[in-house]
């Protein structure tokens, strides 16, 4: 269990994916004159609070712009929604959560692709307040709220499984994403489900913040990752590599100045307070890496969600994943 100083410090590990030269630069550069600009829509995973939109980062600091791209973040939702989206052709580029996106590959006949992975290990959580839920085993006997069909959710019999109590024990209520943390705070509710990062917004006196990991039993899943249409992916391969290294360049660039990041985000987002951008940022540094997505990993979550009952057929990592679009591991 994290609790939520633990993740207010957790940014220490930034520097060491420092972007070279990236501290004190012009918010904007130079685009490259010998390629068009394109527009492109990405769907966050979850609304526009602070941990969903490091976007900025590379639209502010030009990286986008320099590999040909005008970039437009809209405000995406959990479950089916931003694969709907993305197959209604209203976006290119959307995050959803692993988990999710494995189930969803199944349900909409594979019409996306991964192209990276955001987090490499899973940030869905349960989170609670003050002493009445402190480990997994509290949660039995207890109402907890999630974003209905969120990973959170679906995922939640396996995690209560391995955690060592009876899924059936606890009940599950469904609220929209911005219901939940006023759920927790006003007591109506035992627990939230929702990412180990958006606890920091949490800020109740007196009451402790606690985090109940997933990834402490679920070792397989990587977290947010970067899908698109089957037939972009194959049409245009090259400007997917583009798209996603200017993106990843952006990612680390916010986890290794957060101060920055979260001015950025301050000035895109007027919601999204600056100091808590940053700290969310900087809170994004230890599940933050390459983006590669390895097959051997991918293949045994399919086996994971195969074996929890929430996809039916067994589809090779290749049917899910674009390995030659997504990042190295250098």
């Amino acid at each position: 269990m994290l609790t939520r100083r633990q993740l207010m410090t957790a940014g220490a590990s930034a520097a060491a994916l420092a972007v070279t030269g990236s501290c004190g630069k012009s918010s904007h550069s130079t685009p490259r004159q010998d390629r068009p600009i394109v527009q492109r829509r990405v769907l966050t995973a979850f609304g526009t609070n602070p941990r969903e939109e490091y976007w900025q980062v590379p639209i502010a600091r030009g990286y986008f712009r320099d590999a040909g791209f005008d970039v437009t973040v809209l405000a995406g939702q959990p479950a089916d929604y931003n694969a709907t989206t993305l197959a209604a052709g209203k976006a290119d580029f959307a995050v959803v959560e692993y988990a999710s996106a494995l189930r969803l590959s199944e349900k909409y006949d594979r019409n996306f692709r991964m192209v990276a992975a955001i987090q490499r290990t899973t940030t869905v959580s349960m989170v609670s307040l003050g002493d009445e839920v402190t480990k997994p085993v509290d949660l039995v006997g207890k109402t907890v709220a999630t974003a209905a069909g969120a990973a959170t959710q679906t995922l939640f019999p396996s995690y209560a499984r391995l955690a060592g109590f009876d899924p059936k024990r606890v009940r599950i209520t469904n609220a929209n994403t911005p219901q939940l943390p006023l759920m927790l705070q006003a007591g109506k509710v035992a627990a939230i489900g929702e990412s180990a990062l958006d606890a920091l917004s949490l800020n109740v006196p007196g009451k402790t913040t606690n985090v109940l990991r997933y990834d402490t039993y679920l070792t397989d899943l990587y977290g947010s990752v970067i899908i698109a249409p089957t037939d972009y992916v194959n049409e245009k391969p090259d400007e997917v590599r583009r798209f996603v290294g200017a993106l990843m360049k952006g990612l680390r660039d916010a986890i290794a100045h957060p101060e920055d990041a979260g001015r950025f985000i301050h000035a895109a987002v007027s919601t999204d307070a600056a100091d808590l951008s940053a700290r969310t940022m900087a809170a994004m540094a230890p599940f933050v890496f390459t983006g590669q997505l390895d097959e051997e990993k991918v293949n045994r979550g399919i086996a994971l969600l195969q074996d929890a009952g929430l996809i039916k057929t067994k589809p090779t990592p290749a049917d899910i994943v674009r390995f030659d679009l997504v990042p190295d591991g250098s």
